[in-house]
């Protein structure tokens, strides 16, 4: 009478904890869904405004720098438009000296222009020396302009790189996730089943175990 006893004492707490595994499942497995770590958008959008906040700066200065240029560029134009009628002026002056040393037969007369002369051919040589560093002025600027224009170019191409990078990867994280979830969901499912079946399993044997105690 003791072992049946004892038997149906330890049947009974089989019965108990197959019951409570069978109708409230398995509250660790399903605490397991919580260890999934999900991208939080917050963390996105921070990377994101680095990324155009660094491009930004770098657009700036070079807009910045660009203006500057522009500016230099204008001087230069309206210095080399200055130097040409300079030139024109300077040319018809000798021009005009050449004429009157041809007509004038005063020798003191003549010997003055030939002074005047000299003197317009050296201003007409350091005009022209003028104007050629102008042009090379204007050359050089223009060339910035072009190297700073590509630079902005280049930089506006690699912050959409930059941004498209960023928006690969939380896609990619995203699917990571959504098929971590999906794969979990599944042994989730598989072992919340196993789990079913066992405690059925156990209530059957219980069950039969009591039947063959009550007849013997």
């Amino acid at each position: 009478m003791n072992i049946k006893i004892l038997m149906t004492l330890i049947l009974g707490i089989i019965i108990g904890i197959s019951f409570t595994k069978l109708f409230t499942g398995n509250n660790k497995e399903e605490n397991l869904t919580a260890t999934v770590k999900v991208l939080k958008p917050s963390v996105l959008q921070k990377t994101t405004a680095n990324v155009e906040f660094y491009f930004e700066q770098k657009i700036d200065s070079l807009n910045t720098n660009n203006k500057l240029l522009n500016k230099k560029l204008g001087g230069s134009r309206a210095a080399l438009e200055m130097a040409k009628n300079k030139n024109i002026v300077l040319q018809t002056q000798l021009y005009d000296l050449i004429d009157n040393n041809n007509e004038s037969a005063d020798t003191s007369i003549e010997n003055n222009k030939d002074d005047v002369f000299q003197d317009k051919i050296i201003q007409l040589i350091n005009e022209n020396n003028y104007k050629d560093s102008l042009y090379e002025n204007i050359d050089s600027t223009v060339t910035a302009q072009v190297r700073n224009k590509d630079s902005t170019i280049v930089l506006m191409g690699d912050k959409y790189d930059s941004l498209k990078i960023s928006f690969n990867e939380s896609v990619l994280q995203q699917q990571l996730l959504h098929d971590q979830n999906k794969q979990f969901k599944k042994q989730f499912m598989r072992q919340k089943i196993k789990s079913k079946l066992l405690s059925v399993g156990l209530l059957i044997l219980s069950g039969a175990a009591a039947n063959y105690l009550i007849q013997h």
